[in-house]
């Protein structure tokens, strides 16, 4: 849902390891992440999942914008 928060915590060996990532994450740490979803964009359907209306439709679009 929008505005939902989560949080990813991803260990060191699949992070930065024992090189670390500069002076602001030291050797070996583990990475904290809270990710907040602000929108999202839903998939487009493929040709397969149209309706025969919304496949005339895009056929309709497509030849419109000369695609």
């Amino acid at each position: 849902r929008k505005g939902e928060i989560a949080e990813i915590v991803c260990r060191a060996d699949y992070a930065y390891g024992s090189t670390g990532g500069g002076a602001d994450v030291p050797p070996n740490s583990n990475l904290r992440y809270e990710i907040e979803l602000i929108s999202w964009v839903a998939p487009k359907k493929m040709r397969a999942e149209l309706s025969v209306e919304e496949r005339l439709d895009e056929a309709i679009r497509l030849k419109v914008e000369g695609g």
